[in-house]
């Protein structure tokens, strides 16, 4: 049993010794790396990017709407499959032609009422806003 807990000893600090040995990668530096001001990167792309026809694209797309009042879209609801098929036929017109409508699973759900009110100092309850949808 001494002879083996030696051997395995041994052969540990070998191992160990030997591992020490390997050679060290080298050093990368950061004189190679070629920095660009994040200003210029900026105005470059700003230069070539129409901002008031992706404002008014944008704007465009405030239409589909699952709630009126409160303007916004739930996932995989109508209105927001409406989107997506606009974005997909402004991207095809636009020129891109890779265009493609992947299908994945979401959790649905359809926003119907929201009641808020609030009891004033004198005790008398208000309501604020109602929404009702459909």
């Amino acid at each position: 049993m001494k002879k083996l807990m030696s051997c395995l000893i041994l052969s540990m600090v070998i191992g160990m010794s030997l591992a020490g040995c390997i050679p060290k990668e080298e050093q990368k530096t950061v004189e190679n790396v070629k920095t660009v001001p994040l200003i210029d990167e900026k105005d470059n792309y700003l230069s070539v990017v129409d901002v008031e026809y992706a404002f008014e694209f944008a704007k465009s797309l405030e239409q589909f709407k699952t709630n009126e009042k409160l303007g916004f879209r739930t996932a995989g609801s109508v209105e927001e499959i409406e989107i997506g098929e606009q974005i997909g036929e402004e991207m095809k017109r636009i020129g891109l032609v890779e265009v493609t409508k992947d299908e994945f699973k979401v959790d649905m759900w359809e926003f119907e009422k929201a009641d808020l009110t609030f009891t004033d100092s004198n005790g008398e309850e208000h309501l604020v806003s109602s929404v009702l949808i459909k």
